[in-house]
């Protein structure tokens, strides 16, 4: 997963601790954006559960995911971008645009 960052804005995010391979955390500060709110951006590639990946790390990723978005929902405002392979719809109790 690569994300870019324009050089002008660099100041206003911090890149988080990952708890998964799947997802890459970063933390949109409030005051750099003039916002209301931190902004917690995940962006997220969730492998099919049936694929070759999951099979071989039988991991319960979900639950991890899960984790970190109630976590940051506590600190600021959550933002999921990326392909979850439509689980996260299935399994959690988010409205996804």
């Amino acid at each position: 997963m690569v994300i870019l960052v324009k050089p002008h804005v660099i100041k206003g995010i911090t890149m988080l601790e990952n708890r998964s391979s799947e997802v890459q955390w970063l933390k949109l500060k409030k005051k750099y954006f003039s916002l209301e709110n931190d902004i917690f951006l995940c962006f997220a590639y969730i492998a099919p559960s049936n694929s070759l990946y999951c099979l071989r790390h039988n991991l319960d990723r979900l639950s991890i995911f899960e984790k970190d978005v109630n976590s940051f929902s506590l600190m600021g405002d959550v933002m999921l971008c990326g392909d979850t392979n439509a689980l996260v719809g299935i399994k959690m109790n988010l409205y996804i645009l």
